[in-house]
């Protein structure tokens, strides 16, 4: 556990991975009787000892989550174990994927709205909508600090996994807009100063995007683009740097700017 200010404690998931980086950041919010957690890890049973050393069982109001990630979701069960059947908020899909999540955890996941507003003793959080990494993504501004808890939005370090490019623009705008001074993220480096790390990952996406664009000199498949703009490829990434080129591509489609040959199976720049 690390104290990072006098409401917000880090509490690590301790499952260290090419993709989670040191682990998933899962946090506990507040100063009062009752407390909040931010995500839950994946479920390695250090993290609920670890909490459960520093947070009494009665202690816990509920669970919010950042998005349904398993490396996010893992630990609930641990945490009923613990604490209880307190209630979980996320943002709810109408979908298959989230309904068979509800039953897993005992039918305890509650629907947030955006901008809903969720409290306890001295602080304040606001749930900010945040598709992109994943479709149920949410960030929480939290007022009395003026920062946001990020989950995969904003790593640490390094870039984070794309589902649709444009909602994650759009999304990165969205909290540069609220302004706020810190950010806790969801994996690495965490209560770092927010303003140069959402400009940094805006301007990144920006510079991956032209990359593409510029490396179609000639026609190209999305797998030789990828070598082109990444070079060689740990064999874990390839496959999300693949994934992510296609959305850029994508992108780029949309605003006319490349074309795909559907009896070639390759892109080219548009005429």
């Amino acid at each position: 556990m690390s104290r990072l200010s006098s409401l917000v404690s880090l509490y690590p998931g301790f499952n260290p991975s090419i993709f989670t980086l040191e682990g998933t950041n899962t946090y506990i919010i507040g100063t009062g009787q009752k407390k909040i957690l931010i995500d839950t890890g994946e479920g390695i049973p250090a993290w609920i000892e670890n909490l459960s050393r520093n947070i009494a069982r009665n202690e816990l109001q509920c669970i919010l989550i950042t998005h349904s990630h398993p490396d996010h979701i893992g630990g609930i069960n641990d945490a009923f174990n613990y604490f209880g059947r307190v209630p979980v908020y996320k943002r709810v899909m109408d979908n298959e994927e989230d309904r068979e999540i509800n039953e897993k955890f005992q039918n305890q996941i509650y629907s947030l709205s955006d901008n809903e507003i969720i409290r306890t003793e001295g602080v304040t959080l606001q749930a900010v909508f945040t598709p992109g990494h994943k479709n149920d993504h949410v960030c929480y501004f939290l007022q009395e600090e003026n920062a946001v808890f990020t989950g995969d939005l904003i790593m640490g370090r390094g870039s984070t996994i794309l589902d649709v490019y444009y909602d994650y623009m759009n999304s990165l705008y969205r909290v540069q807009n609220i302004a706020p001074r810190i950010l806790y993220t969801g994996h690495g480096e965490t209560n770092i100063f927010a303003a140069e790390k959402i400009t940094e990952n805006i301007e990144h996406r920006n510079q991956r995007e032209r990359q593409v664009f510029n490396a179609l000199d000639s026609q190209k498949t999305t797998e030789e683009i990828v070598a082109t703009v990444y070079g060689q490829l740990d064999e874990k990434v390839r496959s999300s740097a693949i994934f992510n080129t296609n959305q850029y591509l994508q992108a780029l489609k949309i605003k006319n700017l490349v074309e795909y040959s559907e009896s070639e199976l390759k892109w080219k720049r548009a005429e």
